[in-house]
């Protein structure tokens, strides 16, 4: 399943993108859940202190 969060954060509106992977049992029921996303650019990277770093780092490893 595709999905997008959405918030405000600070009185910002934070939108992101991600895909929730579920696993049914035969009777209909969940048996497992996992949801993928992109934590760093879309949610550390957006932090006042640690985006700074984690934009260095991305700087550094050739990936903008």
């Amino acid at each position: 399943l595709r999905w997008t969060f959405s918030c405000r954060f600070r009185g910002k509106p934070w939108e992101f993108p991600g895909m929730s992977e579920i696993q049914l049992q035969a009777d209909g029921r969940a048996s497992r859940h996992i949801d993928h996303w992109d934590s760093g650019t879309y949610f550390y990277g957006r932090l006042p202190l640690l985006g700074g770093v984690i934009g260095l780092i991305r700087r550094r490893a050739g990936r903008h």
